[in-house]
């Protein structure tokens, strides 16, 4: 954000955007004269900010479940929970299966590979627990 004030406050055409409108022919030159720096920057902040609207769309309409696959993530690649908790193979194979059974209309095809190759790079002899051998 602080680039986006720096340039709104330096830009000619920033500040003739927000209304400090002059008489002065200079400052009109000086504002066209960087116009299209200003519509380069303007669309480059609009594409973030359409992106940003977008993810959050994606999140809202995913709900909790989003979260909490994300929280799954993060607890395999870390080998700890969110309260620096150690995770055991026990409580990772209860919420996986809760996916991969219970709840498998609500996370993607994708999600649950992911999921599982995070498990079985991360957990000895991971295959074989998951079949239960």
């Amino acid at each position: 954000n602080k680039e986006i004030q720096e340039f709104s406050s330096e830009n000619a055409m920033a500040k003739f955007q927000k209304g400090a409108r002059s008489s002065d022919t200079a400052a009109t030159k000086d504002a066209i004269r960087q116009l299209p720096e200003y519509q380069e920057k303007m669309s480059r902040y609009s594409g973030h900010t359409e992106m940003t609207s977008a993810c959050f769309k994606a999140l809202d309409a995913r709900g909790s479940i989003l979260q909490k696959i994300c929280e799954l993530e993060q607890d395999l690649a870390c080998g700890v929970d969110k309260e620096g908790n150690e995770v055991t193979n026990a409580r990772l194979i209860g919420q996986l299966s809760q996916y991969l059974y219970h709840q498998r209309e609500a996370v993607s095809s994708e999600e649950l590979v992911r999921l599982l190759l995070l498990y079985m790079s991360m957990v000895d002899d991971a295959y074989d627990k998951i079949l239960g051998r």
